[in-house]
């Protein structure tokens, strides 16, 4: 049994992609993604920490993460486990949760990390297959409209709103100066914050620390420079790692795979109509 991994950007890539992971046995660290993740357990089991929660998970499992939410999904000891997880676009999966609840605020959390329903899992399986047939926008955009909407049946949801704009806007910060290597006291005075109080409700906003989410932040830009065909060299130049070493490293550390692996397992399933 050989460990495989594959990401598929589906052709309107702004919606989804999926990455379809088979006898795994990679390790990740804690992460994050911008988008809304979807997972779905084929086989084997693993442990999974999202925020301050532990799950034990298996097959058929469904585990729901939140964008910007920390959260590591490794194979128990000694075994190997496969599963797709599917990446959703923030604001176009918000927009379908105030269609479908009709909420008037687009800044919903998902509660329910992990959903054990026979009839999401079969939904979930034929989105991939879609996917990686190249089948229309459409098409696929109804799939995933209609797991938004089961999706949305077992959850409890809490509106976001009054979350901390501070929190917001040096994220903003941290992505302009994403090449930088930027001190605590560099973000914090961007919002006019003490670094001591801006840590605090930076951590209580994201349950992570600033340089955590930093990292975060240049190794899901390295995705899109990796694609363009940029070296591991460039990559760690124009991102501010210490040298493509320390790149690598941190890549491997946050996606269990090498720069090099990533470029490989990549493929778009079409560009047309």
């Amino acid at each position: 049994m050989k460990d495989s991994t594959c990401i598929y950007k589906y052709k309107n890539d702004e919606i989804i992609s999926v990455r379809n992971s088979t006898f795994s046995v990679k390790s990740f660290k804690e992460h994050m993604h911008r988008t809304f993740s979807i997972g779905l357990i084929l086989g084997g089991s693993a442990e999974v920490s999202i925020g301050d929660e532990k799950f034990n998970v298996s097959s058929n499992d469904v585990v729901v993460v939140n964008p910007r939410q920390k959260h590591c999904c490794n194979p128990v000891p000694d075994s190997l486990w496969s599963y797709y997880m599917f990446y959703i676009n923030e604001n176009w999966f918000q927009k379908k949760i105030m269609e479908i609840t009709g909420a008037t605020s687009g800044n919903q959390k998902l509660l329910h990390k992990v959903i054990r329903k026979e009839s999401l899992v079969t939904k979930l399986k034929l989105l991939y297959k879609l996917i990686l047939s190249n089948a229309a926008v459409l098409e696929v955009e109804e799939k995933v409209y209609s797991c938004i909407e089961m999706l949305v049946e077992h959850q409890d949801l809490i509106n976001l709103e009054n979350s901390k704009k501070n929190v917001t806007e040096a994220i903003e910060y941290m992505n302009e100066k994403i090449e930088e290597n930027l001190s605590l006291e560099d973000i914090s005075m961007s919002v006019n914050l003490s670094p001591y109080h801006f840590l605090r409700i930076f951590k209580n906003e994201t349950g992570i620390t600033p340089h955590k989410y930093l990292i975060n932040l240049k190794i899901i830009s390295s995705y899109n420079l990796l694609e363009k065909g940029l070296s591991s060299a460039e990559i760690s130049y124009q991102l501010g790692f210490t040298d493509q070493s320390h790149f690598i490293k941190t890549f491997k550390d946050f996606t269990g795979i090498t720069p090099g692996q990533y470029v490989k397992s990549v493929s778009y399933s079409g560009s047309g109509p």
